[in-house]
């Protein structure tokens, strides 16, 4: 936290900056090979034209966005959100009688995102975290009954 809240105050107490930006880089390179493998062998085949297509880079941006970025939880809550819409799209498209509503799924998308930048700039969890830390903060103090002198 101390490195990308105030890197040159981390610095200045010593913090190996350098190496630790190393080690995140390599920890979020090994997470994300093994989840190209993983998708890989639940798919079966890799088709760069359908999975690197600006779409499916869209989809999951908005769901980091959606959840907030500067949480852990946050893309997990975006992408659990952005796939109950989109099936519920899809599902909607098969109740109408037509396969494809990707028009309408992008017209919703693009609300959808820019809504969520309006109103959740920090995303859903980001926005919750904040909410509980303001509630902390506002509880009301207690004042206690001023004792009766004896006498």
């Amino acid at each position: 936290v101390a490195l990308r809240e105030q890197e040159s105050a981390a610095q200045a107490l010593g913090v190996a900056t350098d190496r630790i930006k190393q080690t995140a880089f390599v920890i979020s390179a090994m997470l994300t090979s093994i989840g190209g493998f993983v998708y890989g062998a639940l798919i079966g085949f890799v088709e760069p034209a359908h999975d690197l297509s600006l779409a499916i880079t869209m989809i999951m941006v908005m769901g980091a966005v959606l959840g907030g970025r500067g949480t852990a939880l946050g893309p997990i809550v975006g992408g659990l959100i952005v796939m109950l819409v989109q099936e519920t799209l899809t599902a909607m498209g098969s109740w109408i009688g037509t396969t494809s509503i990707s028009a309408l799924a992008q017209m919703f998308y693009g609300l959808f995102f820019v809504l969520v930048i309006l109103f959740f700039p920090r995303g859903i969890v980001g926005q919750w975290i904040r909410h509980l830390a303001d509630r902390k903060t506002a509880a009301p103090a207690f004042n206690l009954p001023a004792r009766p002198k004896a006498g």
